[in-house]
């Protein structure tokens, strides 16, 4: 083994290529779409017993009698009871209830949209490599070896260098093409959005009708027990207050029997 000497391989590129290249963005479009539906329904206590039943209704509803499970009472000074999917209301000293019911959805569009960047890449590109061997090929490392190694880490080294170039040149134009994609793609979700918002808002008020249609035996029973009961508790109060008193009070279910003697 004598000492070892050095091949240096040079290599360069100059560059003069067309390119293009297709960039695809996704685009999504969202909205909340919302609608709220109500009727009425008469109570019609204050006709019938005067507005001491209406007194006796807003009590069963703040919860005062045992017999009564109460609403909630919000800062508006209505009471609120949910019943299924709808919810019943009453505001104090009315003589009807609310029925309400609101729906809302979110709805999402998607929308794809393409650009097409292209451009042309100039200038050279050099790489050099390095690689030792031996005058007397010691371990296999020969001139001829040497040389061929040398010349594959040149090559890799001007391919990395061209891909720099590339990147560096197309860089700016693909940005560009994705920046533009991006606005398509988000200009065409809103305005299918726009388009089926119509729709969507129709499709959603037919779900809310029938909800509320739906929710009217639950309603009804929910009202008439309610009323039911203002009626006992009432004509207790007024028996009591004119010295009489209660004979019999039982219920089965939603049937009620009460029997008083003034």
């Amino acid at each position: 083994m004598c000492n070892p000497r050095r091949v240096l391989v040079q290599v360069n590129r100059a560059v003069d290529e067309a390119w293009q290249r297709l960039v695809t963005e996704q685009a999504t479009a969202s909205t909340e779409i919302r609608d709220h539906g109500r009727f009425t329904v008469d109570v019609a206590l204050d006709t019938m017993m005067g507005n001491r039943a209406l007194t006796v209704l807003e009590r069963c509803l703040a919860g005062e009698f045992p017999e009564v499970q109460g609403w909630s009472r919000g800062d508006d000074g209505v009471y609120r009871q949910r019943v299924g999917a709808v919810t019943l209301c009453y505001r104090a000293g009315d003589s009807r209830m609310t029925v309400e019911a609101g729906m809302t959805e979110l709805v999402s569009v998607e929308a794809q949209a393409e650009v097409e960047a292209s451009g042309i890449v100039l200038g050279e590109v050099a790489a050099e490599a390095v690689c030792s061997y031996f005058d007397d090929g010691w371990g296999g490392y020969t001139e001829d070896r040497a040389r061929e190694q040398a010349r594959a880490d040149a090559d890799r080294r001007l391919a990395s260098a061209l891909d720099s170039l590339r990147r560096e040149q197309q860089g700016q134009h693909i940005e560009a093409a994705v920046a533009q994609a991006r606005s398509d793609a988000q200009a065409q979700a809103d305005a299918r959005l726009r388009e089926q918002h119509d729709h969507l808002r129709a499709a959603l008020r037919r779900r809310l009708q029938a909800s509320l249609a739906d929710a009217q035996d639950a309603v009804r029973h929910a009202i008439n027990r309610l009323v039911g009961e203002v009626y006992r508790q009432t004509l207790i109060e007024i028996a009591r207050q004119g010295g009489g008193r209660v004979v019999s009070d039982q219920r089965d279910g939603a049937v009620m029997e009460l029997e008083i003697e003034l």
